[in-house]
């Protein structure tokens, strides 16, 4: 296991879609304060047992924090305290800058009684952002799926959005932003339903939006510390070797998945080989409480990454450019670390005016992850 990473948060906040929700609304199923997320239920049955975490769990958990709940009305409703994962599922860029800039931006509409609005983040705590905390943002998938991106210029509008939010965080005085880029939508089970000319106009379009969030970040360098999880080459990657990462190498994971349409191998749900932790997809577009482990490791892989370069020395390091290109054609494997291949690309430098490490954090160190549970 790396080792802890060398800075302490006071806590985690979350906002995004539903690769992040942690449980906005209510599990109709089982009741209670049990919540959905999007990821595959824990077996051994896939019917009638809660949803797995989803990798903001995985990470404030592994950061010694508290597993990050929704500020969902299932709590409210409870007579609990707000969470601090503002993320919902359907969100879009636009929506995850309300829920964090907005009186009233904090929205889920999931039907009478489960509707509810609050105000976002910013205007909750008055305008201040706790210096000590660390912030998660991820976006754009939305976007895309809704419609709203149809060609390069909305695809950067959307990116601008996202860094909107970003750069409202940091003004406020977030010292700890980690931002994720968008996984190739053509590239999961509802992307590939698509004609191969339009799966490449998606793919295109991705790195559009990519490379203009990149190309922002870059600007807030220095000021504030803005930690990059290419979530983008870390899927090419798993795509490229299934079974390196645990999966199935017998399927084409980006065409299968354990629920829906694309339920078509052994490993889906009611198959003679049933088991979620064999494919990356839960759904069309959403990943496996697996993938999510992979997500969540890589994520606190990045903030440890000083621990981890201490215990690897043979990694290979090379720079990556703002516009976090991506990976498949530069993750190099390095060293094992008890058990786990590592990769890491990028470098870090020390210093802070926040009295935290500055670096932009073009780093990515990766270990497999561990069964779930």
């Amino acid at each position: 296991m790396a080792s802890a990473p060398a800075i302490a948060y006071s806590s985690v906040y979350v906002f995004g879609d539903s690769l992040s929700d942690t449980g906005q609304f209510p599990d109709g199923e089982l009741g209670g304060l049990n919540t959905q997320r999007f990821t595959n239920r824990l077996g051994p049955d896939h019917d009638t047992t809660p949803y797995g975490p989803v990798a903001t769990q995985l990470l404030a958990q592994k950061l010694g924090l508290s597993a990050v709940p929704s500020a969902s009305i299932v709590r409210q409703q409870a007579g609990l305290p707000d969470g601090t994962n503002y993320a919902v599922g359907g969100y879009t860029t636009g929506q995850i800058w309300a829920s964090i800039t907005q009186e009233g931006g904090s929205v889920v509409q999931a039907g009478t009684p489960f509707d509810r609005t609050q105000n976002g983040y910013l205007p909750a705590v008055g305008g201040m952002a706790d210096p000590e905390a660390l912030y998660y943002i991820n976006g754009g998938g939305n976007d895309f799926l809704s419609g709203q991106v149809t060609g390069p210029e909305e695809a950067v509008s959307a990116a601008h959005t996202l860094a909107d939010a970003v750069d409202a965080l940091a003004e406020a005085g977030a010292g700890s932003i980690m931002v994720a880029n968008l996984p190739d939508i053509g590239q999961t089970p509802t992307g590939q339903t698509a004609g191969p000319a339009q799966v490449a106009g998606t793919s295109a379009l991705v790195k559009v939006f990519n490379e203009a969030l990149g190309q922002r970040l870059a600007a807030l360098d220095g000021s504030v510390d803005i930690i990059r999880l290419n979530t983008d080459g870390l899927m090419a990657e798993v795509l490229a070797s299934p079974g390196e990462f645990g999966f199935a190498d017998d399927v084409p994971l980006e065409r299968a998945c354990f629920v829906g349409a694309c339920n078509v191998t052994p490993y889906g749900q009611g198959g003679a080989h049933e088991a979620p932790d064999q494919l990356l997809f839960n759904d069309g577009v959403h990943p496996t409480t697996a993938g999510q482990h992979i997500l969540g490791d890589y994520a606190y892989a990045l903030l440890s990454a000083p621990g981890v370069l201490g215990l690897a020395p043979r990694l290979v390091v090379g720079a990556l450019d703002a516009t976090q290109r991506g990976l498949s054609n530069e993750l190099r494997p390095g060293a094992q670390v008890e058990g786990a291949r590592v990769f890491v690309i990028g470098s870090a430098t020390e210093g802070s005016e926040h009295g935290r490490r500055s670096e932009s954090r073009p780093s990515f160190d990766s270990t497999p992850r561990r069964a779930p549970g």
